[in-house]
This record gives C-alpha cells, structure tokens and sequence, in this order.
C-alpha cells in the first residue's frame, strides 16, 4: 500500500514539475439562456418563444496546463432570467411568464491551445438546482410561486467554446452550453433542457508560469 501510495504521488509531482502554467482565480460573466416553460401544465398552458433573457455567473477556477493542453475545474453560481408569453388553453387567456433559475454549477473544461493564449474549451458541466420560481402577469395582476419542486435537482450539459490567455492573470472566453438531461420533474410534461451562451472575464490572483 505505502509503495502504492508512493507511487502515486511521484506520478502527480512528475505532472506538476511538468506543467507549464497554473493558476486559482475568480470569474464571472453574463449568461444569454434559451429554455421552455417549466412546471406548467401541458393542458392548460402553451408557451411562445423566449421574448427576453438575462442572467450572470460568478465564482472560482481552478487552471494547470501541459504544454499544448489544459485542464480547467470551477464552481460557479449560475443565474437565469427568462420571460416569454404564454396562454390558458382552457380561457383563451394570453399572459407573460417570468421564470428565475439558480444553479451551483461546476464545469470540468479542456483547454486546447493553439498560439499566443488562444485556445478552444470543451467539457461536461454538471449542475445542482438551488433556487426557483415563477411569476405569471395575468392583466396586471401578479402571482409568484415556486418551481423548484418541479425540476430536476440535477443538470448536465456539455461546454463548447473559445478564449484567450492575457497578460496580467486575465483571461476571456465564450461557451455555448447545451443542455443534455431534461429538467423537469413534473409527469406529462414536455422535456425541457438548460442551453445557454456564456461570456466570461477571468482573473488568476496565483498565476505560475503563464
């Protein structure tokens, strides 16, 4: 076991000797999310194209690269914001639905660089609902509930996208995200999936060997 152990541990310190750059920094950026209503009965309620989305994405990363490659781990808080018309199938009423999301997300990405800090990412994200409701604006008159319940408590997509290497710790890049399992939790209802456009700026406070 102890010759194991060793073993182990002399790979792992032979892989960092080797590495060519690291790095633990903060992140954040703006989300551009695309999704279907949630939590709504199929009978009663038909939903229309997203009008309008927003949302942010903050937390840590932690970067090791090997020459042409590297590997990229982060926790973020992922937030969405997505409103989009809707209407009573049974009443013929049309009215606007406001849907706000959280996730703990934690990205696993591969970095690829080509020149000069450029390099291309792709990876599997897996998420943990934290915080959801919805707000109906019927006419005017406004009601909230809770659709946490009706989601998944558990969210995979897979990354793919661009960024660059600057100087001074500082890093940009862009990823789609596609969702992979559905979210909803609610029997009967249509498969929903979490996609999104993410633009991030990076900042690494310890930065070896850039």
């Amino acid at each position: 076991m102890k010759a194991t152990i060793s073993v182990i541990l002399l790979v792992v310190a032979i892989h960092v000797a080797s590495a060519q750059g690291a790095g633990i920094g903060i992140k954040g950026g703006l989300n551009f999310p695309g999704m279907d209503a949630l939590g709504e009965d199929p009978t009663q309620v038909t939903a229309s194209a997203v009008d309008k989305s927003s949302g942010f994405h903050l937390g840590f990363f932690a970067r090791v690269r090997l020459a042409k490659i590297g590997i990229q781990p982060e926790v973020l808080y992922s937030f969405t914001s997505i409103e989009f018309g809707a209407r009573d199938l049974l009443t013929a009423t049309d009215y606007n639905v406001e849907q706000k999301l959280g996730y703990l997300t934690v990205p696993i990405i591969l970095k690829w660089y080509t020149v000069a800090g450029i390099n291309l990412q792709a990876g599997p994200q897996f998420g943990f609902i934290l915080d959801g409701d919805q707000t109906s604006d019927i006419t005017g008159a406004k009601t909230t509930t809770q659709i946490k319940d009706g989601l998944n408590g558990t969210d995979i997509g897979l990354n793919l996208g661009a960024g660059i290497d600057l100087p001074f710790g500082l890093d940009i890049h862009g990823r789609y995200i596609l969702g992979i399992t559905d979210v909803n939790d609610v029997p009967g209802t249509e498969a929903s999936r979490n996609s999104m456009f993410q633009v991030s700026l990076g900042y690494a406070f310890v930065d070896i060997g850039r």
